[in-house]
Order: structure tokens, then sequence, then C-alpha cells
């Protein structure tokens, strides 16, 4: 499943592969694509390197700060995509007892 949204335009891929019914769904739902479509692919083989996993999240998870990117160095032939929800500069907290 291929689209621009979530990954480069390629003119060598299958027209069964295009994921305009997902991007239907994410329309429909109001939800927001957190994938970069400059990122290392999401899938690699030898032979052929594609973007077929996407991130998608609510606007309520939208609106906290988020990180997204892809992680290569995997034993798999998908690679890791690594998110963050929250604040980016976290100070941790330690409780005070009195």
């Amino acid at each position: 499943m291929r689209h621009p949204l979530w990954g480069p335009e390629v003119s060598y891929h299958r027209s069964s592969d295009e994921g305009l019914p997902f991007v239907d769904f994410i329309i429909k739902h109001r939800l927001n694509i957190w994938n970069d479509p400059n990122s290392d692919p999401t899938f690699h083989t030898s032979r052929v390197q594609t973007w077929i996993d996407v991130t998608v999240a609510s606007a309520v998870l939208d609106f906290a700060a988020h990180t997204w990117h892809v992680t290569t160095r995997t034993l798999s032939d998908h690679n890791y995509l690594k998110y963050n929800l929250g604040e980016l500069d976290v100070t941790e907290r330690v409780p005070r007892y009195t």
C-alpha cells in the first residue's frame, strides 16, 4: 500500500498497491499521519524498499508533542517505527516526602 502522504512516489508499483481506501478512512475519521515521506523505508529487502507501515493518530494525540522516525538497525525486513508522546523536555519529578 503506497501513497505520497507517507512515502515517496514511485512509478513502478502495481495500481492495486494504491493506498486510496486507507486515505479515505484516514480522512473520514479525521486522523493524522505521522510518517515522514522523506524518511528511510519502513520495509526493505535486497530487491525492494517500500514505505508500507503507517502511523496514524487522532487529533487528541496529535496535539501532544511527538517525534517519529524509522530505525533501520533491526534484524527484520521491517524497520522499527519509533515515536514518543508527551512533552519533549520532560524533567524527572522526584516526590518530596516531609
